[in-house]
């Protein structure tokens, strides 16, 4: 197992008309939390789905563990721990909470849907996140806040690995200060927030973000 959890070496990108990444170096260590930061255009989503299988990179390497791979879907980075959750909701509304979050990969019970097992690792996946919700009810009852943990919920419900998070902070922020659940020693005072899983404890941490 290498020393980073995930490495970009070299990565190319590129576009007609535009060079969207050159040459792009990335390197996570367990428990370490980076931040993409740039403008419109400077490449932070492409190298997002270039990771997560959703663009394949014209150059470059990428290694997971020390492990080198080559994503060409989003299936193939999630079996190897990596998923992502995007600020746009691709939730379906009229399905439960438990459907929305094990959609395509239902657990079954001999020839049955296991909805038993599934409604309490919905709970207790939910619970993590702060949502003390019922996961038999339809997603689309709840509001947009709860609606983006659903989002979070089924990648973290995927894989425990690396989690590349776009999370849209308003909505997150926005819940925690209507429920008033604020991790301790963090005020109401937050502009904005990272959500990552710890590597350790599989476990929803929130960490203060610049304003």
């Amino acid at each position: 197992m290498g020393e980073y959890v995930v490495e970009l070496k070299n990565v190319t990108k590129r576009f007609p008309g535009v060079v969207a990444l050159h040459n792009m170096q990335l390197a996570v260590k367990p428990g370490e939390i980076p931040g993409l930061i740039g403008e419109n255009g400077a490449g932070k989503s492409t190298l997002i789905k270039v990771l997560t299988g959703v663009h394949m990179a014209d150059e470059g390497e990428i290694y997971v563990h020390g492990e080198r791979k080559v994503f060409k879907t989003p299936n193939e980075s999630a079996a190897a721990g990596i998923a992502c959750v995007y600020q746009e909701l691709n939730i379906e509304k009229l399905l439960s909470v438990t459907d929305n979050i094990f959609i395509n990969k239902w657990t079954k019970k001999g020839f049955l849907l296991d909805y038993e097992g599934m409604h309490k690792k919905a709970a207790e996946v939910m619970q993590s996140l702060g949502q003390d919700i019922d996961p038999r009810k339809a997603a689309g009852t709840f509001g947009m806040g709860v609606q983006q943990m659903i989002e979070i919920a089924k990648a973290v419900e995927e894989v425990f690995g690396v989690k590349v998070v776009k999370v849209n902070t308003l909505h997150v922020t926005g819940k925690l200060k209507r429920t008033g659940r604020y991790p301790a020693g963090r005020q109401s005072s937050w502009k904005k927030a990272v959500v990552t899983l710890s590597d350790d404890s599989k476990s929803i941490e929130f960490f203060e973000g610049m304003a």
